[in-house]
C-alpha cells in the first residue's frame, strides 16, 4: 500500500505542475484521465482544474513521479572546481602586494 501524500508533498506536486512546460502538461492530464477519468470537453484552451486533495493516493504518486522525471537532471557538484587553461587572462595571474 502506497504511502499518503503529506501536504507538504502535496503542495510540491501542485507547484511542480504549475511550473512544467505546456508540452510536458499534456502527461499530466494523460495520467489523470487514465487513472480517474474527467469529463472533459475537447477545446484546445480548455482550462482544467485539479483538485488534487480529492485524487487518490496512486494517481498522486505517479503524477509525483512524472513530474520528476520532467525536471532536469541535477549534477552533483564534486567539491572542487575545474579552471581550463584559457579561463585566466593575463591580468588575472598578477598578484599585487608587498612580497620579500
Amino acid at each position: 500500500m502506497l504511502a499518503s501524500l503529506t501536504w507538504d508533498e502535496k503542495r510540491e506536486l501542485s507547484a511542480a505542475i504549475n511550473n512544467l512546460n505546456p508540452d510536458k502538461l499534456a502527461g499530466v492530464v494523460n495520467i489523470i484521465q487514465e487513472r480517474m477519468p474527467l469529463d472533459v470537453q475537447n477545446e484546445e484552451d480548455a482550462e482544467i482544474v485539479i483538485d488534487i486533495d480529492s485524487m487518490d493516493t496512486g494517481t498522486l504518486r505517479e503524477l509525483q513521479s512524472y513530474v520528476a522525471s520532467c525536471q532536469p537532471k541535477k549534477r552533483k557538484a564534486s567539491g572542487r572546481a575545474e579552471i581550463g587553461v584559457g579561463d585566466i587572462s593575463d591580468s588575472d595571474s598578477e598578484i599585487e602586494g608587498d612580497w620579500p
